[in-house]
């Protein structure tokens, strides 16, 4: 069980009738961060696809309303091309828009890849200049709707 303390000074940590103990320090809170939610977008998700296996993290970076996201994909059928991508953006009401790796200076990728969040669901949509720059294996899309996994216990 974790909780956080109500101004944010200690972390308890208490381990199935192990006792407890309180951790002050960053690092807890950050571990804490990981695996407690702390909004709507944050979480772990699967890509619904016939054709590919893929999964969507979204996790606090830091500044407010600030997440790293991380998007990968392998085709289904053994050709096993696959691509993905990493990026910082920010949560402006149920969007997140990155740029893939340092495009921020790249003509045409900034802002390229896009994820929209509804209620357990986040649809994926990246730009043409995304998709023909050679980011993924042949054939590989980002593009659709990832269902958020429930943490295990």
């Amino acid at each position: 069980v974790f909780q956080l303390a109500e101004d944010d000074s200690a972390v308890t940590v208490s381990l199935a009738g192990d006792g407890e103990e309180t951790a002050p320090d960053e690092a807890a809170k950050r571990l804490v961060g990981r695996y407690v939610r702390q909004s709507e977008a944050q979480g772990y998700y699967k890509l619904k696809s016939d054709a590919f296996d893929g999964s969507l993290t979204v996790e606090r970076a830091g500044g407010e309303n600030s997440y790293a996201v991380h998007l990968f994909a392998v085709q289904k059928g053994g050709a096993n091309n696959m691509g993905e991508v990493d990026g910082i953006g920010v949560l402006v009401g149920n969007k997140i828009k990155i740029s893939p790796g340092y495009g921020d200076g790249i003509p045409g990728l900034v802002d390229a890849v896009e994820v929209i969040f509804a209620g357990e669901t986040a649809r994926v949509a990246t730009s043409e200049a995304f998709k023909g720059g050679g980011w993924l294996g042949a054939g590989v899309v980002l593009d659709g709707e990832y269902e958020r996994e429930e943490a295990t216990k």
